[in-house]
């Protein structure tokens, strides 16, 4: 999922569904300016990671180009408008505590407004770019929208065969 669309809900959910076949990845955040994916494009997407045998679902921040996905694994992810998310990112960073990562580092020592923050290349691009380049967004089975969340995770509810709560919801 992209960062500020309910991703911390929506893992909560999928944890509690999938228990010990659930795993989590913020490890690979194709956001963060240090990572492989913005450091050595060309390796990030050649490697593709083969899905863990034991792992039924994977949730986080990460390319969905990272890994080799079969054509019947279910996929979803849950958008926002770029610019209701823009503006959640950044009062979610103005008050988040450092945590040695260098996007949110510049953010903060640079003291930048919101029109500045939406001119840096990783956040501006974050949807087009950063979580979805050259990626077949015909290959999700539920691209669901944040500003319809229960709908969203009644689809993907539907699709794992799971019932998922829309009244959980974090931060």
């Amino acid at each position: 999922h992209v960062p500020k669309s309910g991703g911390s809900s929506i893992g909560r959910l999928l944890n509690a569904a999938y228990g010990a076949s659930y795993r989590a990845d913020y490890a690979d955040n194709p956001a963060h300016p240090l990572s492989q994916r913005v450091l050595d494009p060309g390796r990030y997407f050649a490697r593709q990671e083969k899905m863990p045998a034991e792992v039924r679902c994977i949730h986080g921040h990460f390319h969905p180009g990272k890994f080799r996905i079969p054509y019947h694994t279910v996929l979803f992810t849950m958008l926002r408008h770029p610019v209701d998310a823009l503006i959640s990112w950044y009062f979610f960073w103005k008050q988040m505590k450092r945590q040695n990562d260098p996007l949110h580092e510049y953010f903060l020592d640079s003291n930048l407004t919101i029109v500045e923050a939406a001119q840096l290349p990783l956040l501006r691009w974050t949807l087009s770019r950063t979580y979805f380049e050259d990626f077949d967004m015909g290959r999700f089975d539920v691209i669901g929208r944040y500003s319809d969340y229960e709908r969203a995770l009644n689809d993907l509810s539907s699709r794992i065969g799971t019932p998922l709560d829309a009244n959980v919801k974090d931060n």
